[in-house]
């Protein structure tokens, strides 16, 4: 039940947002247990106003929460997959893209709530 946070800096047309959203969709298996039949919800946001060093500079910030540990590596072959995607379609360097994992041990939805 991964759920994402995407802010992004800078506005984009709709038809790039649902592209990040099915490109998420698909590279989600990279980490295990996680496919887009079980990917809980993803929120993107455009034209936010960024800084970075207190100048105004269009970035983004990805927050990715997973229900349980994932490997090491999955996480890194995920970032690396979804950095390059924000790169080229928010025309973003790599070092505007900021990205944190979170792996909880509670997860409630509507009427259920799991813990590890």
């Amino acid at each position: 039940m991964p759920f994402l946070h995407i802010q992004i800096g800078r506005e984009l047309p709709k038809e790039a947002v649902c592209e990040i959203y099915d490109f998420c969709a698909q590279k989600i298996s990279l980490i295990p247990q996680k496919n887009k039949d079980n990917l809980g919800a993803v929120r993107i946001e455009t034209d936010g106003d960024t800084f970075k060093y207190g100048k105004e500079t269009p970035c983004a910030f990805v927050d990715v929460r997973l229900f349980g540990p994932a490997p090491k590596a999955a996480k890194e072959a995920f970032a690396q997959a979804l950095g390059e995607k924000l790169q080229e379609t928010a025309q973003l360097g790599p070092g505007e893209i900021y990205m944190n994992f979170i792996e909880l041990d509670h997860w409630a939805t509507g009427d259920s709530f799991r813990t590890l």
